[in-house]
């Protein structure tokens, strides 16, 4: 039995994907299948998919998803998967050379169902970064549970997935938060998850990604999109504590404005976080992917970041 199944959900990042494909090409000590799933009926990536299969000793697998949404796509890898165990990983990531060794081993030392592991953001060089839209809890140590996950670097045991019906749900096809729907869902009804500082990706952030627009924008959907996961479980959600935090942040922003961005604008993004959440009390759920949001790096613009991988 195939011990890992690597499940990539890809859509028009053939430069993203190909950084990813050598980036798992390295893993040590560890042996897996690559399940890789494309949500484009353009089909960009079957080339791709299979020049790189010719060439590797992974076993591979391609297969196109031609319903438009991530969850069809996900769960199309998942029902192809043969592994014991579900390894995510978005097609904008590379992975260090160690960063499944270090999922595997968490998942077995710890009583758990599933293992997050840690995100670095990679901005272009000159960029600010001022709005960091990574929620990852850097400050828990390897082993500590945790209330939800995401999809983005995460490794979860086959049946414990297996045991939902889709398992993700296609009513988030346009919505940002099918993952953490998912993962919520598991943790009320008693699965253990827990984190891992060791298994590290690092996601290359296009330039579009660092105006504040745009970091605005995302903001107000996490917001959203979480709150309406905890509508949705039934779970106790509050107007006014977002209320009062945006109030707080709103007047901080103006506040912090004669110190610069620096200071003034991570208020203005929790000042927009509030209000997605705000918005999801009152009813609005953000159709984040209703249009595309996919950016790939070309290989040319690689030298305005910094290879974290030496």
């Amino acid at each position: 039995m195939v011990e890992i199944s690597v499940c990539i959900a890809t859509y028009q990042r053939p430069h993203g994907l190909s950084r990813l494909l050598s980036s798992l090409e390295r893993q040590k000590d560890m042996e897996f299948e690559l399940v890789i799933v494309e949500n484009d009926i353009q089909e960009h990536m079957r080339t791709l998919v299979e020049e790189f299969s010719q060439r590797t000793s992974i076993p591979c697998t391609y297969a196109l998803e031609q319903r438009r949404g991530i969850s069809y796509a996900r769960n199309k890898a998942l029902s192809m998967a043969k592994g014991r165990y579900i390894a995510f990983i978005d097609d904008d990531e590379i992975a260090t050379d160690t960063w499944l060794y270090h999922l595997h081993s968490t998942i077995r030392r710890y009583p758990c169902d599933g293992v997050l592991g840690r995100i670095v953001h990679i901005y272009p060089k000159g960029s600010s970064g001022h709005l960091n839209y990574n929620n990852f809890p850097d400050d828990l140590p390897t082993g500590s549970t945790l209330d939800g996950m995401a999809t983005s670097n995460t490794l979860v045991k086959k049946d414990a997935l297996l045991k939902y019906k889709g398992p993700f749900s296609a009513s988030y096809k346009n919505y940002s938060g099918e993952d953490a729907a998912l993962f919520k869902k598991m943790v009320t009804e008693g699965h253990v998850f827990v984190v891992c500082q060791e298994a590290v990706t690092y996601e290359y952030i296009p330039a579009v990604r660092t105006t504040i627009k745009w970091g605005l924008e995302r903001k107000f959907s996490y917001g959203n999109a979480i709150t309406n996961v905890r509508i949705r479980h039934k779970q106790r959600v509050s107007f006014f504590k977002p209320l009062i935090g945006l109030v707080y942040h709103t007047g901080v922003f103006f506040l912090c404005l004669p110190f610069g961005k620096k200071h003034s604008v991570p208020h203005m993004g929790e000042a927009a976080y509030r209000l997605g959440m705000l918005f999801a009390v009152i009813g609005h759920r953000m159709e984040y992917y209703k249009t595309s949001r996919s950016q790939d790096i070309p290989p040319q613009k690689m030298k305005n970041y910094i290879n974290p991988i030496k």
